[in-house]
């Protein structure tokens, strides 16, 4: 039942440290998920194979491992941990209203993007490359 008590409850219990996979902050962590959110949005596909194809664009977007930094900021933010069921499997479970919640209370629980950030965050999305706004350390 742990493993799958985030499709019971509504409000999750994060922690900063969960939603900072290493070398990147808070606001990098922030800004990875409002791409997420976006890249679901362009796509009308919230579905797993949906959350999957725009995890890897992120991961892209940002240069950034997909599965050592994208897939466990993603997890504890749809699942409250760094593990569980199958990631994508769970996501078609939860549906677009659940997950789009989950993704923007993550977003919430560590301080959210900037007004400034926000727009430079959407001029580099707009150019399709986001490398230049977290942190300088690679995690490739």
């Amino acid at each position: 039942m742990e493993l799958c008590d985030f499709f019971f409850i509504q409000h999750l219990r994060y922690t900063e440290e969960a939603l900072t996979p290493k070398g990147l902050s808070a606001p990098d962590s922030a800004m990875l998920l409002q791409v997420m959110i976006w890249e679901l949005d362009k796509s009308e596909d919230w579905s797993g194979q949906g959350f999957n194809a725009a995890s890897r664009r992120t991961s892209e977007l940002f240069g950034k491992n997909h599965k050592k930094v994208v897939m466990p900021l993603l997890f504890v933010a749809i699942m409250g941990k760094r593990f569980g069921p199958p990631f994508f499997d769970s996501v078609d479970i939860l549906g677009k209203d659940r997950a789009r919640a989950r993704l923007l209370g993550a977003m919430a629980f560590i301080g959210g993007v900037s007004n400034k950030q926000m727009s430079k965050l959407k001029k580099a999305f707009d150019a399709e490359d986001c490398t230049a706004l977290i942190g300088s350390e690679s995690t490739s």
